[in-house]
């Protein structure tokens, strides 16, 4: 993972990047952002709502010494993917982190069984005998649910359907 620290305080930028990179956390270019809500320039929700307007992928976690509860919801209200209340202990910041890579990659995972699947999907199968066509009808009908079902018959069928490559 790869990440952007936006903070206005240099000497917390500096003590995040060198906690992160011990950590092999690449610091930017990023897919995580860490953001602090209070900043001179422009507070770090109004960065949030831009970033989430200009449809940015990277999740942002928001960092407060303020606000507590209060702005750990408005932070979620706009998109941030979890909220970290100042003082944090490195502990915190790396398990958020490690949170965060995960969701990630599970993200990436899904997107990729999601094309698998839509290119299976656009095939069809041709079936002309009635019971294959009963067989292909059912399996069309399970399809959209979560549910195992169980295929049975004699070795060398074509139980397994083709391999995929």
């Amino acid at each position: 993972m790869k990440l952007l620290i936006v903070d206005d305080d240099a000497g917390l930028r500096q003590s995040l990047t060198l906690l992160l990179q011990q950590a092999e956390y690449e610091v930017e270019p990023f897919d995580i952002i860490l953001c602090d809500v209070r900043m001179p320039e422009m507070e770090g929700l109004e960065f949030l709502r831009r970033y989430r307007e200009t449809k940015g992928s990277a999740l942002v976690i928001m960092m407060s010494a303020y606000g507590g509860e209060d702005a750990a919801i408005a932070a979620m209200k706009e998109g941030a993917y979890d909220y970290l209340p100042k003082p944090f202990r490195s502990d915190e910041v790396l398990l958020t982190l490690r949170k965060a890579e995960e969701r990630e990659q599970l993200r990436g995972q899904v997107a990729s069984l999601t094309a698998e699947l839509a290119r299976w999907t656009d095939r069809e199968v041709i079936a002309e005998s009635p019971a294959m066509r009963r067989v292909v009808d059912l399996a069309t009908r399970v399809a959209p649910h979560p549910t195992t079902v169980l295929i049975t018959g004699d070795s060398g069928t074509g139980k397994e359907g083709p391999s995929i490559a």
